[in-house]
């Protein structure tokens, strides 16, 4: 859940908190330090503090840096739809489509803003070193995790799927540090994965996480990882919004990969084709 979310459930704060909470939802723009805020709220530094703690964060200052950029990442955005029911039977075909096509709209812009070139060069570089490729994923992940890996097929990379067979355990201790790992997860809940997790780390693999879960142990030990704004809820009419960003996501791997050496791969397409032709 992102953070305005957090701080629009009031029934998690006290009064005084709700006070404060209320002024940074309608003062979004204001840079204050926590001293200002207790003036301007006629609350307290310790008031303050507490209402942070409960929505996760150390202090006021961790705080802020995290509003800051959901204020930034929100500028420029006007959410129209429900991620997790994007419609809901009432509406016409015609509404329908309008907003399946917003939300995927939407979700790209989301995700645009959370890129960073960087990060997708060092996953690259790492997938193109490593000996073999895990990937760690399932349910509707897998899905993805297939359609990613038919798509490396074409680059001669052949990614192993972990759970193809429920072989997690075996999988995770035939892993070297000449190899990388992969976690393709909305949420991490999958208990398992821990487990494997703890394996990994313990023989230095290069770990590439993508999720919506930035708080998990998984993703904040990662070397690398791409995270997914989470907007959809625990109910929800199908995995549209993550699958959709879990593919987008993939997609541009892929073209990174591709770029790295792109002369050579399109002269292995070139010679696949051919090969279909004959």
């Amino acid at each position: 859940m992102d953070l305005f979310k957090k701080m629009q459930e009031l029934n998690r704060f006290s009064e005084r908190e709700q006070e404060v909470i209320r002024y940074l939802l309608m003062n979004p723009s204001e840079n204050l330090t926590i001293r200002q805020l207790a003036e301007q709220t006629y609350t307290s530094n310790a008031t303050i503090v507490r209402m942070c703690q409960k929505l996760g964060y150390h202090g006021y200052s961790q705080f802020k840096v995290e509003f800051i950029k959901e204020m930034e990442s929100r500028k420029y955005q006007i959410e129209t739809v429900d991620y997790s029911q994007p419609f809901r039977g009432s509406e016409s075909i015609q509404d329908i489509i309008c907003s399946m096509a917003a939300m995927y709209k939407e979700g790209t812009d989301l995700l645009l803003q959370k890129l960073d070139g960087k990060i997708l060069t060092g996953i690259s570089k790492t997938i193109l070193e490593a000996r073999r490729l895990y990937i760690y994923a399932v349910g509707d992940s897998m899905i993805t995790a297939r359609a990613f890996s038919n798509k490396l097929l074409k680059l001669d990379i052949y990614p192993i799927l972990v759970y193809e067979f429920n072989e997690g355990n075996a999988s995770s201790y035939n892993v070297t540090n000449k190899d990388c790992a992969m976690f393709l997860s909305y949420s991490l809940g999958y208990s398992h994965f821990k487990k494997c997790f703890k394996t990994l780390k313990k023989k230095q693999v290069p770990i590439i996480t993508i999720t919506a879960n930035e708080g998990d142990i998984i993703t904040k030990l990662s070397t690398y990882k791409l995270i997914v704004p989470r907007k959809e809820g625990d109910f929800k009419i199908a995995t549209f919004y993550s699958q959709f960003a879990f593919g987008f996501l993939c997609g541009i791997l892929y073209a990174s990969l591709y770029s790295q050496n792109y002369q050579y791969y399109s002269g292995r397409k070139e010679e696949i084709d051919r090969l279909g032709k004959s």
